[in-house]
């Protein structure tokens, strides 16, 4: 896989907010979430209001950041409460590593990492930060996260499509930023070897720290936890700029087989 960081990259929140196509939603079913209320009036064609209060804002996070973790890429700390069978997928693929193969990583054929698995990257990230809503854009993949901040629903039954970044909407508890994201598709892994299914459910909790801010996870999906697990990465302003991030398909020479393992492929110049 070659990654190029060539030019500054462009982006006009204004022009991504306005070509936003919102989908219909049904009101919230308080049974499948345990921290979204049930829904409202529908105010506005196309979004389910909330009758879920929000305090006032208590900062911005307006910025170019960087994560701070020293594990990086390896994922997050600690590690997962599994059940039995997601276990075994994960001691499969931490096997297959220590043998030097790179297993169920498919970031590896230019495929989108997802979130959060995103979140183990260590690339900067800008944040455009609004009342109404926040734009998270990953110079890795050139990804973007919307958080809706206006009082709206998920959307409900067929009308959340599973996507790779999920559904995310946020409100204020006192001074932490709480966002809720569902409707994740299941291709990525949570991080490599641990697999979930589309009952994922994330809950972000965004408070201030001395010299940055804290974005502490808790995930739920009782199909491979035992438990919800709860992890963080810490952050910190930066002075760069987001760049180009490119991953070139014809110059990847490499495949997944049925283990979901990265293996050479043949090309022209390796005959």
């Amino acid at each position: 896989m070659i990654t190029l960081r060539r030019t500054t990259l462009a982006a006009s929140v204004a022009a991504i907010a306005c070509c936003l196509q919102l989908t219909s939603a049904a009101a919230q079913n308080a049974t499948t979430g345990v921290i979204a209320p049930p829904a409202a009036q529908q105010k506005t064609p196309g979004v389910v209001k909330s009758n879920r209060k929000s305090d006032k804002q208590a900062f911005d996070l307006n910025g170019v950041w960087w994560v701070t973790q020293p594990e990086g890429a390896a994922g997050f700390k600690p590690d997962p409460p599994l059940k039995p069978e997601a276990q075994a997928v994960l001691d499969e693929v931490l096997r297959l590593r220590a043998e030097g193969f790179n297993a169920r990583d498919k970031t590896g054929t230019c495929a989108p990492p997802g979130f959060p698995l995103i979140l183990t990257r260590v690339y900067p990230i800008q944040i455009i930060h609004t009342p109404k809503l926040i734009t998270i854009i990953h110079e890795y993949y050139n990804a973007v996260r919307w958080i809706w901040l206006d009082g709206r629903d998920h959307p409900q039954g067929d009308d959340l499509i599973p996507t790779y970044y999920g559904h995310s909407i946020g409100w204020w508890e006192g001074n932490t930023l709480v966002v809720d994201t569902v409707g994740m598709n299941t291709a990525p892994d949570i991080q490599p070897g641990v697999p979930h299914t589309e009952q994922l459910r994330i809950v972000e909790r965004f408070s201030l720290t001395k010299d940055g801010f804290v974005d502490e996870l808790t995930m739920h999906d009782p199909s491979i936890l035992t438990k919800p697990w709860v992890t963080a990465k810490q952050y910190k302003k930066s002075d760069a700029e987001l760049q180009e991030f490119v991953c070139l398909q014809e110059d990847n020479h490499y495949a997944s087989d049925e283990k979901g393992i990265l293996r050479p492929i043949a090309t022209p110049s390796s005959k």
